[in-house]
């Protein structure tokens, strides 16, 4: 009889110790949370649209990247040294008039525009926009295109021989795996002077 009470006692003062442990709070690490991540109560974090991982370092890829506006920054004036229009009947005709292709990465036609800037001069002030009727869609975020910038050359512009001049061309990639989501993406070729930028925005 006396064992089995001892027993008793020593389960009873077992659960009390480890009952009263359980109610413990043992205070957590807080993470610092990275990319505008903020910290939880329970020291994990919560992600901000884009990011993932426990402390929000991982960046997530976009199931599908927009553009809606792509904008000529700075272009060369001259075709190696030369005008890219007649001089006629004024010297203002003498510069190019621009309109931009995208092709994709098998080279058929993601976007043409579908107007042109008369007389468009690059000065570093001067910007051109061309936005597409229907936002374009990138759904591999991975894929590379190809920019280019053409003298329109036909009936209504300076020169009517009706061969468009490409001016300038780049290879580009809408999207870094470390490069965040920036609204807008900045393209430069410094060996051709053509500057480029795009407006984007994101789906996950």
């Amino acid at each position: 009889m006396k064992t089995i009470i001892t027993k008793i006692v020593v389960v009873l003062t077992l659960g009390l110790f480890f009952g009263c442990s359980s109610d413990t709070l043992i205070p957590c690490v807080p993470l610092s949370c990275k990319n505008g991540g903020v910290s939880t109560s329970n020291c994990g974090c919560t992600c901000p649209q884009g990011y993932t991982g426990i402390d929000c370092s991982l960046q997530a890829t976009p199931s599908k990247i927009t553009i809606t506006k792509i904008t000529v920054r700075t272009f060369s004036n001259f075709d190696n040294g030369s005008n890219w229009d007649v001089l006629f009947p004024t010297s203002a005709n003498t510069t190019p008039d621009i309109y931009v292709k995208i092709k994709n990465s098998v080279g058929s036609d993601f976007y043409t525009s579908t107007t042109y800037y008369a007389n468009a001069i690059s000065d570093g002030t001067r910007t051109f926009d061309f936005v597409p009727t229907t936002p374009l869609e990138v759904t591999n975020a991975f894929s590379a295109f190809t920019f280019q910038l053409f003298d329109y050359d036909f009936a209504d512009s300076n020169i009517n021989d009706g061969v468009d001049d490409l001016m300038a061309s780049k290879v580009f990639s809408v999207y870094s795996p470390t490069g965040g989501f920036p609204s807008t993406l900045t393209i430069t070729d410094s060996s051709t002077l053509l500057s480029f930028q795009l407006t984007l925005s994101y789906t996950w």
